[in-house]
Protein backbone atom coordinates (compact mmCIF):
# COMPACT_ATOMS: atom_id res chain seq x y z
CA UNK A 1 0.00 0.00 0.00
CA UNK A 2 1.01 3.34 -1.08
CA UNK A 3 -1.08 6.17 0.41
CA UNK A 4 -3.57 6.68 2.94
CA UNK A 5 -7.04 7.82 2.78
CA UNK A 6 -7.62 10.43 4.11
CA UNK A 7 -11.58 10.31 5.76
CA UNK A 8 -12.24 14.28 5.76
CA UNK A 9 -13.87 16.61 3.22
CA UNK A 10 -10.30 18.49 2.78
CA UNK A 11 -11.66 22.21 4.49
CA UNK A 12 -8.39 22.55 6.90
CA UNK A 13 -6.55 25.47 8.09
CA UNK A 14 -2.68 25.40 8.15
CA UNK A 15 -1.87 24.02 11.61
CA UNK A 16 -5.27 21.55 11.96
CA UNK A 17 -4.83 17.98 11.35
CA UNK A 18 -7.82 15.47 10.92
CA UNK A 19 -7.80 13.16 13.76
CA UNK A 20 -9.90 9.89 12.47
CA UNK A 21 -11.57 7.78 14.43
CA UNK A 22 -11.15 3.49 14.62
CA UNK A 23 -13.97 1.17 15.52
CA UNK A 24 -15.32 1.97 18.88
CA UNK A 25 -13.29 5.38 18.89
CA UNK A 26 -11.19 3.05 20.33
CA UNK A 27 -7.60 5.19 18.68
CA UNK A 28 -7.46 8.25 16.28
CA UNK A 29 -5.01 8.38 13.35
CA UNK A 30 -3.95 11.02 11.45
CA UNK A 31 -2.79 11.48 7.94
CA UNK A 32 1.40 12.53 8.02
CA UNK A 33 3.08 12.97 5.54
CA UNK A 34 7.39 11.67 5.34
CA UNK A 35 8.75 12.72 2.67
CA UNK A 36 5.61 13.11 0.24
CA UNK A 37 4.58 9.50 1.33
CA UNK A 38 1.34 9.56 3.88
CA UNK A 39 0.62 7.20 6.39
CA UNK A 40 -1.65 6.83 9.58
CA UNK A 41 -0.36 7.81 12.70
CA UNK A 42 -2.02 7.28 16.21
CA UNK A 43 -0.37 10.76 17.44
CA UNK A 44 0.32 9.51 21.25
CA UNK A 45 1.10 11.87 23.87
CA UNK A 46 0.33 8.61 26.48
CA UNK A 47 0.25 4.97 24.25
CA UNK A 48 -2.01 3.44 22.28
CA UNK A 49 -4.42 0.49 23.42
CA UNK A 50 -4.99 -1.85 20.36
CA UNK A 51 -8.35 -4.17 20.59
CA UNK A 52 -9.51 -7.13 18.77
CA UNK A 53 -13.66 -7.17 19.10
CA UNK A 54 -16.17 -9.85 18.09
CA UNK A 55 -19.70 -10.49 18.58
CA UNK A 56 -22.48 -8.49 20.70
CA UNK A 57 -24.79 -8.11 23.79
CA UNK A 58 -22.40 -7.00 26.43
CA UNK A 59 -20.51 -3.99 26.49
CA UNK A 60 -17.19 -3.48 28.43
CA UNK A 61 -15.80 -0.39 29.84
CA UNK A 62 -12.16 -1.00 31.09
CA UNK A 63 -11.66 0.50 34.21
CA UNK A 64 -8.60 -1.72 35.42
CA UNK A 65 -6.34 -1.50 38.98
CA UNK A 66 -3.67 0.89 38.48
CA UNK A 67 0.01 0.20 37.62
CA UNK A 68 2.98 1.46 36.57
CA UNK A 69 2.94 3.63 34.36
CA UNK A 70 6.39 2.41 32.21
CA UNK A 71 5.31 3.09 28.77
CA UNK A 72 7.85 4.95 26.47
CA UNK A 73 7.50 7.00 23.55
CA UNK A 74 8.79 6.67 20.36
CA UNK A 75 7.95 7.71 16.70
CA UNK A 76 8.24 5.02 14.32
CA UNK A 77 6.36 3.85 11.36
CA UNK A 78 6.04 0.97 9.38
CA UNK A 79 8.68 0.48 7.14
CA UNK A 80 9.50 -1.70 3.62
CA UNK A 81 12.27 -3.11 6.07
CA UNK A 82 9.50 -4.76 7.79
CA UNK A 83 8.78 -8.84 6.21
CA UNK A 84 6.33 -9.00 3.58
CA UNK A 85 3.69 -10.26 6.22
CA UNK A 86 3.87 -7.73 8.22
CA UNK A 87 3.27 -4.99 5.77
CA UNK A 88 0.16 -6.63 4.85
CA UNK A 89 -2.76 -3.86 5.26
CA UNK A 90 -0.70 -1.09 6.18
CA UNK A 91 0.82 1.77 4.23
CA UNK A 92 4.67 1.28 4.58
CA UNK A 93 7.37 3.87 4.13
CA UNK A 94 9.75 3.15 1.47
CA UNK A 95 13.42 5.38 2.18
CA UNK A 96 14.59 4.62 -0.99
CA UNK A 97 11.55 6.98 -2.80
CA UNK A 98 12.57 9.62 -0.76
CA UNK A 99 14.84 12.30 -1.80
CA UNK A 100 14.97 14.14 1.78
CA UNK A 101 15.60 11.04 4.08
CA UNK A 102 18.89 10.56 5.48
CA UNK A 103 20.24 7.70 7.26
CA UNK A 104 21.53 7.77 10.73
CA UNK A 105 24.22 5.20 11.25
CA UNK A 106 24.25 3.47 14.41
CA UNK A 107 21.04 4.55 15.74
CA UNK A 108 18.48 2.00 16.91
CA UNK A 109 15.16 2.10 18.89
CA UNK A 110 13.20 -0.80 20.54
CA UNK A 111 10.38 -0.67 22.40
CA UNK A 112 8.25 -3.07 24.37
CA UNK A 113 4.88 -1.69 26.16
CA UNK A 114 3.06 -2.57 29.10
CA UNK A 115 0.74 -5.21 27.05
CA UNK A 116 3.95 -6.96 26.19
CA UNK A 117 3.40 -5.52 22.22
CA UNK A 118 6.78 -4.28 20.70
CA UNK A 119 8.82 -2.40 18.44
CA UNK A 120 12.16 -2.05 17.12
CA UNK A 121 14.19 -0.70 13.90
CA UNK A 122 16.78 1.65 13.12
CA UNK A 123 16.61 5.43 12.72
CA UNK A 124 17.25 8.00 10.25
CA UNK A 125 15.76 11.49 9.42
CA UNK A 126 13.11 12.87 6.51
CA UNK A 127 10.71 15.93 6.24
CA UNK A 128 7.40 14.82 8.77
CA UNK A 129 4.44 17.21 7.77
CA UNK A 130 1.16 17.08 9.81
CA UNK A 131 -1.49 18.95 9.28
CA UNK A 132 0.45 21.89 7.15
CA UNK A 133 3.26 22.01 10.03
CA UNK A 134 6.50 21.27 8.30
CA UNK A 135 9.92 19.87 9.99
CA UNK A 136 12.68 19.18 8.35
CA UNK A 137 15.64 16.36 9.29
CA UNK A 138 12.86 15.21 11.82
CA UNK A 139 14.33 11.77 13.57
CA UNK A 140 11.69 8.90 12.03
CA UNK A 141 11.94 5.48 13.24
CA UNK A 142 11.29 2.72 10.43
CA UNK A 143 10.51 -0.65 12.28
CA UNK A 144 12.28 -3.52 11.24
CA UNK A 145 10.47 -6.03 13.71
CA UNK A 146 6.72 -5.61 15.09
CA UNK A 147 4.94 -7.75 17.04
CA UNK A 148 1.30 -9.33 16.38
CA UNK A 149 -0.84 -6.64 17.54
CA UNK A 150 0.75 -3.77 16.03
CA UNK A 151 0.54 -6.23 12.54
CA UNK A 152 -3.64 -6.64 13.29
CA UNK A 153 -4.37 -3.04 13.56
CA UNK A 154 -4.80 -2.01 9.98
CA UNK A 155 -6.13 1.05 10.97
CA UNK A 156 -2.49 2.92 11.94
CA UNK A 157 0.62 2.59 10.24
CA UNK A 158 2.74 3.83 13.63
CA UNK A 159 2.85 6.60 16.25
CA UNK A 160 3.61 9.99 16.48
CA UNK A 161 5.08 10.10 19.82
CA UNK A 162 4.27 13.66 21.58
CA UNK A 163 5.46 13.05 24.72
CA UNK A 164 8.62 14.42 25.89
CA UNK A 165 12.28 14.54 24.95
CA UNK A 166 13.14 12.62 27.97
CA UNK A 167 11.54 9.20 27.14
CA UNK A 168 12.55 9.09 23.43
CA UNK A 169 14.32 5.46 23.12
CA UNK A 170 16.54 6.31 20.48
CA UNK A 171 20.07 5.37 21.45
CA UNK A 172 22.89 5.91 22.09
CA UNK A 173 21.81 9.76 20.87
CA UNK A 174 18.14 10.73 22.18
CA UNK A 175 16.21 12.90 19.50
CA UNK A 176 13.70 15.57 19.68
CA UNK A 177 10.36 15.10 19.12
CA UNK A 178 7.92 16.82 15.90
CA UNK A 179 6.71 18.59 19.15
CA UNK A 180 9.54 19.94 20.43
CA UNK A 181 11.03 20.66 16.58
CA UNK A 182 8.16 22.27 15.43
CA UNK A 183 7.84 24.56 18.04
CA UNK A 184 9.82 27.74 16.76
CA UNK A 185 7.22 28.02 13.76
CA UNK A 186 4.08 27.63 15.64
CA UNK A 187 2.70 31.06 16.97
CA UNK A 188 1.65 30.04 19.91
CA UNK A 189 3.06 26.90 22.23
CA UNK A 190 -0.12 24.79 22.15
CA UNK A 191 -1.61 21.83 20.42
CA UNK A 192 -4.96 20.79 21.12
CA UNK A 193 -7.25 17.75 20.78
CA UNK A 194 -10.55 17.70 19.66
CA UNK A 195 -11.60 14.22 19.65
CA UNK A 196 -15.15 13.02 18.35
CA UNK A 197 -17.69 10.73 19.24
CA UNK A 198 -17.94 7.87 15.77
CA UNK A 199 -17.02 11.39 13.85
CA UNK A 200 -13.67 12.65 12.55
CA UNK A 201 -12.00 15.04 15.18
CA UNK A 202 -8.62 17.66 14.54
CA UNK A 203 -5.41 17.94 16.28
CA UNK A 204 -4.48 21.73 15.92
CA UNK A 205 -1.01 23.08 16.14
CA UNK A 206 -0.07 26.58 17.41
CA UNK A 207 -3.45 27.91 17.77
CA UNK A 208 -7.04 27.86 19.74
CA UNK A 209 -10.05 27.58 17.39
CA UNK A 210 -12.03 29.43 19.55
CA UNK A 211 -15.35 27.44 17.27
CA UNK A 212 -13.72 24.15 19.24
CA UNK A 213 -15.09 24.73 23.12
CA UNK A 214 -17.22 26.53 24.99
CA UNK A 215 -16.49 28.76 27.79
CA UNK A 216 -12.99 29.93 29.40
CA UNK A 217 -10.44 27.54 29.20
CA UNK A 218 -8.95 25.85 32.57
CA UNK A 219 -5.48 25.67 32.33
CA UNK A 220 -3.33 23.40 34.69
CA UNK A 221 0.54 22.91 34.95
CA UNK A 222 1.87 19.68 34.12
CA UNK A 223 3.61 17.76 37.04
CA UNK A 224 6.51 15.57 37.25
CA UNK A 225 9.46 14.54 35.67
CA UNK A 226 8.61 11.47 33.92
CA UNK A 227 8.31 12.96 30.15
CA UNK A 228 4.03 12.53 29.84
CA UNK A 229 1.69 15.24 29.83
CA UNK A 230 0.95 14.85 34.16
CA UNK A 231 -1.20 16.76 35.86
CA UNK A 232 -3.07 16.83 39.09
CA UNK A 233 -6.36 15.75 39.50
CA UNK A 234 -8.97 17.33 42.02
CA UNK A 235 -11.28 14.93 42.44
CA UNK A 236 -13.66 12.02 40.50
CA UNK A 237 -17.26 11.83 40.52
CA UNK A 238 -19.90 8.59 39.72
CA UNK A 239 -23.71 10.50 38.79
CA UNK A 240 -24.33 13.46 41.08
CA UNK A 241 -21.53 13.05 43.37
CA UNK A 242 -17.95 13.93 43.88
CA UNK A 243 -15.10 13.00 46.04
CA UNK A 244 -12.53 15.73 46.29
CA UNK A 245 -9.35 12.94 46.37
CA UNK A 246 -6.42 14.39 44.61
CA UNK A 247 -4.49 11.90 42.26
CA UNK A 248 -2.02 12.29 39.21
CA UNK A 249 -3.79 12.05 35.82
CA UNK A 250 -2.07 11.97 32.34
CA UNK A 251 -3.27 13.11 29.26
CA UNK A 252 -3.21 10.42 26.70
CA UNK A 253 -4.63 11.07 23.27
CA UNK A 254 -3.67 7.39 21.63
CA UNK A 255 -6.91 6.24 23.10
CA UNK A 256 -10.49 6.96 24.08
CA UNK A 257 -9.55 5.21 27.49
CA UNK A 258 -9.00 6.93 30.44
CA UNK A 259 -6.41 6.50 33.76
CA UNK A 260 -7.77 5.48 37.59
CA UNK A 261 -7.16 4.15 40.45
CA UNK A 262 -8.52 1.02 41.91
CA UNK A 263 -10.95 2.60 44.09
CA UNK A 264 -12.38 4.70 41.41
CA UNK A 265 -12.90 2.20 39.21
CA UNK A 266 -14.97 -0.03 41.95
CA UNK A 267 -16.85 3.44 42.87
CA UNK A 268 -17.97 3.51 39.50
CA UNK A 269 -18.89 -0.20 39.53
CA UNK A 270 -20.60 -0.07 42.06
CA UNK A 271 -23.16 1.88 40.54
CA UNK A 272 -23.59 -0.34 37.28
CA UNK A 273 -26.28 -3.01 37.82
CA UNK A 274 -25.07 -6.46 36.57
CA UNK A 275 -21.33 -5.47 36.32
CA UNK A 276 -19.04 -7.71 37.04
CA UNK A 277 -15.42 -8.11 36.78
CA UNK A 278 -14.63 -10.77 33.62
CA UNK A 279 -10.80 -11.98 34.03
CA UNK A 280 -11.06 -13.61 30.25
CA UNK A 281 -12.07 -9.70 29.15
CA UNK A 282 -9.28 -8.48 31.17
CA UNK A 283 -12.06 -5.70 32.71
CA UNK A 284 -15.54 -5.26 33.90
CA UNK A 285 -18.71 -6.30 31.69
CA UNK A 286 -22.48 -5.46 31.77
CA UNK A 287 -25.35 -5.96 29.94
CA UNK A 288 -25.60 -4.18 26.69
CA UNK A 289 -29.26 -2.35 27.98
CA UNK A 290 -27.72 -1.10 31.06
CA UNK A 291 -28.43 2.98 31.77
CA UNK A 292 -24.54 4.23 32.86
CA UNK A 293 -24.04 7.02 35.11
CA UNK A 294 -21.76 10.19 34.46
CA UNK A 295 -18.10 9.74 35.60
CA UNK A 296 -17.02 13.26 36.25
CA UNK A 297 -13.01 14.06 36.39
CA UNK A 298 -11.90 17.58 38.41
CA UNK A 299 -9.08 19.25 36.32
CA UNK A 300 -8.44 22.61 38.30
CA UNK A 301 -11.30 23.91 39.26
CA UNK A 302 -13.43 22.30 36.51
CA UNK A 303 -15.35 19.45 36.52
CA UNK A 304 -15.32 17.68 33.26
CA UNK A 305 -18.26 15.42 32.82
CA UNK A 306 -18.53 12.07 30.57
CA UNK A 307 -22.21 11.17 30.14
CA UNK A 308 -23.03 8.00 30.52
CA UNK A 309 -23.99 7.00 27.27
CA UNK A 310 -20.13 7.63 26.02
CA UNK A 311 -18.84 5.41 28.91
CA UNK A 312 -19.30 1.85 27.39
CA UNK A 313 -16.22 1.19 24.96
CA UNK A 314 -16.99 -2.31 23.20
CA UNK A 315 -19.81 -4.93 22.40
CA UNK A 316 -18.40 -8.51 23.45
CA UNK A 317 -19.58 -12.17 22.55
CA UNK A 318 -22.18 -13.41 25.01
CA UNK A 319 -20.67 -16.57 25.29
CA UNK A 320 -17.42 -14.26 26.66
CA UNK A 321 -15.63 -16.18 24.25
CA UNK A 322 -13.46 -13.48 22.84
CA UNK A 323 -9.82 -13.44 23.16
CA UNK A 324 -8.35 -10.54 25.90
CA UNK A 325 -7.54 -7.74 24.16
CA UNK A 326 -4.09 -6.03 24.22
CA UNK A 327 -3.34 -3.17 26.29
CA UNK A 328 -0.48 -0.72 26.57
CA UNK A 329 -1.79 0.03 30.19
CA UNK A 330 -3.84 -2.08 32.68
CA UNK A 331 -5.14 1.44 33.58
CA UNK A 332 -7.58 2.54 31.16
CA UNK A 333 -11.58 2.92 31.40
CA UNK A 334 -14.33 5.34 29.63
CA UNK A 335 -14.59 7.31 26.23
CA UNK A 336 -12.56 10.62 25.45
CA UNK A 337 -15.91 13.32 24.61
CA UNK A 338 -15.38 15.63 21.72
Amino acid sequence: MTGADQGYDGSLVPGEAPAIPAQFDREYVVPVSFGGQTLRMDLDTGSSDLEHVVGCSWRILKLYEIATHNDILPSWVFSTLLSAASQIGHYVYDKTKSSTFKDLPGLTFQIIYGDGSSASGVVGTETVNVGGIAVKDQSIELATVVSGGFVQDTNSDGLLGMGFNTINQVKPVKQKTFLDNALPQLALPVFTADLKHSLPGTYDFGFIDPKKHKGNITFVPIVGSVGFWSFNVTGHGVGNSFNAQPSLGVADTGTTLLLLESAVVASYYAAVPGSAFDANQGGFTFPCKTQLPSFTVGIGSHKAVISGSLMNFVPIASTGSMSPPPLSHPVRLGRTVG
